[in-house]
């Protein structure tokens, strides 16, 4: 028998659109008609997100705390989201 997703931790995974479906690139460890929740982000949005991400904080990183690089990286996520939101 398979895991419960309530069970297992959230994750990432890669999935192609094909003929209507998501197919992910993996075995999920759900159940049959389990409901889960999906967020969708295109590879090329996510991997520019993370871009904006690294590039701001990289150059500063010596200058700042542990605190103000968490800080920093929420601010260019939260950014981010503003983004995507706005192309939505």
């Amino acid at each position: 028998m398979m895991a419960s997703a309530a069970s297992t931790r959230a994750r990432v995974i890669s999935a192609v659109f094909e003929d209507g479906v998501l197919k992910p690139g993996e075995i999920l460890p759900l159940r049959n008609r389990e409901q889960i929740q999906i967020a969708i982000l295109p590879k090329a949005a996510w991997a520019r997100a993370l871009g904006v991400l690294l590039r701001r904080v990289h150059g500063r990183l010596s200058d700042l705390s542990p605190s103000e690089i968490e800080g920093e990286m929420s601010l260019a996520a939260r950014a981010a989201r503003r983004s995507r939101r706005r192309r939505s």
